[in-house]
């Protein structure tokens, strides 16, 4: 169990342990407003970012609250984003989210639907238009007798309201940016307008941004873990809509389909007020409570680890594409893992393990009894083949190095082991197509040695 912390970030009370988790997330976390020294950094956001975390004791891919925050603090105190007066400015109507459970779940449209949602009727939302005052009224009166039985949620580039007119109600924006641009192929920032009412949460996920997280009205609360816990979270496959989610309903916890959610560690915790501002690296997990009825501005902006994951992800499959049945194919494949995976420190039974356990087990149960296993044929081209997978070690050796080289302190194997599980899916999905890729990897987790 980690140690209360003194600083930045609160812990529940009493601590969660992974007997309790089912009840997460918790009801009782302290305020950490009253955690933090007043020394202010004026050379920049960045400057304010490494400042509160040397103060705390974090490396510099640690998530960080900076508590009245200057930029935030103007903002939140111009008014310009109180409800109910930011509807009335408004002209055009909203298309808001409508759910009957609290969770709200980002699912991306045009992938695959061959695997099945783990809890759907917890995350089934519809969209909605609303007049801006009706959507103002449902969110300030959501969880009360006066309101409807079901949840609102709204989100939008704050570009692309009302022209862009609302821009001038966050000046400088651009400065809630930790990294300096990352030249070709790299992402613009942009800002973001999240808007709920009290009780609406956003699933437990991660983002490959960095990600600077304002409160300009009402107060919301968030849950973290590092990278290192993507195993106990059985996050949705890649090939999934709902990928990089976890697939755990935190009101009501499957324990038998989630078997390793009990190894979970107490998550960090910070609760947000009007004018403070929350910094959340790439690649770390985030679950997201409003306590009250809320308006939150965020910043998502490049990272130079995404593109240093990005480059080992471009790796193509060491073999060429083939049919599961196959027996041939399958094997080659699984030898090349087995002959790739070591030379950059990874044990191919261990990360092939999890990632069917974890991602796949929870949803293949909702499907019934399973395809017969595939047959398996020895091949005697896997030597003839190991030349081959030169250059490939090659390449993921670089690219994981110059990840290392991103992330300070002990959260490195933790970003690796989120990037091996999207390598394994996507060479399997390129290998052997989009709807075997559960089989394929379940097969290679049972014959691996």
């Amino acid at each position: 169990m980690r140690p209360a912390q003194t600083v930045a970030f609160s812990l529940p009370t009493p601590l969660c342990t992974a007997s309790s988790y089912a009840s997460f997330p918790p009801r009782i976390c302290a305020d950490n407003r009253e955690l933090y020294t007043s020394t202010r950094a004026h050379d920049g956001f960045a400057a304010e970012i490494l400042l509160a975390q040397r103060q705390n004791g974090f490396n510099s891919y640690h998530p960080v609250v900076i508590p009245r925050c200057r930029i935030a603090e103007r903002w939140a105190s111009s008014g310009a984003w109180q409800l109910p007066g930011l509807m009335q400015r408004l002209q055009a109507p909203l298309t808001a989210k409508r759910s009957r459970g609290r969770s709200f779940m980002y699912a991306e449209l045009g992938r695959p639907e061959s695997l099945p949602d783990s809890d759907l009727d917890a995350h089934q939302t519809d969209l909605v238009t609303l007049e801006p005052k009706e959507f103002s009224s449902k969110i300030l009166s959501q969880g009360t007798a006066e309101g409807d039985s079901h949840y609102y949620y709204y989100t939008t580039q704050v570009g692309a309201l009302e022209g862009g007119q609302l821009l001038r109600s966050a000046p400088e924006w651009e400065q809630l940016v930790p990294e300096a641009g990352h030249g070709w192929g790299s992402m613009d920032p942009y800002l973001s307008v999240w808007i709920g009412g009290a009780g609406s949460t956003t699933q437990m996920h991660y983002d490959v941004q960095h990600n600077v997280f304002v409160q300009v009205y009402g107060t919301k609360r968030f849950w973290l873990h590092p990278p290192a816990e993507m195993t106990n979270l059985h996050v949705f496959p890649d090939a999934h809509p709902r990928a990089r989610k976890s697939q755990i309903n935190f009101d009501r916890v499957d324990a038998e389909r989630f078997p390793f959610h009990r190894r979970l560690r107490t998550p960090w915790c910070a609760t947000l007020h009007e004018g403070d501002a929350l910094y959340i690296p790439a690649f770390w997990f985030h679950h997201v409570e409003a306590v009250t009825p809320c308006v939150s501005l965020n910043v998502f902006s490049e990272s130079r680890l995404k593109m240093a994951a990005a480059r080992a992800l471009m790796i193509p499959p060491p073999i060429a594409p083939g049919r599961l049945e196959d027996g041939s194919t399958i094997a080659l494949f699984l030898a090349a893992l087995c002959d790739i995976l070591p030379k950059i420190g990874v044990e191919p039974a261990v990360a092939l393990d999890e990632v069917v356990i974890s991602r796949f087990k929870p949803l293949m149960s909702l499907q019934g009894p399973q395809q017969a296993d595939i047959p398996f044929q020895h091949t005697d081209s896997v030597e003839r083949r190991h030349q081959d997978y030169t250059r490939h070690t090659q390449d993921l050796v670089e690219a994981f190095q110059a990840m290392d080289n991103e992330v300070e302190g002990e959260h490195g194997p933790g970003v690796k082991d989120i990037v091996v599980a999207h390598l394994l899916e996507m060479w399997a999905l390129r290998t052997f197509g989009a709807h075997e890729v559960a089989r394929c990897l379940a097969w290679c987790s049972s014959n691996v040695k």
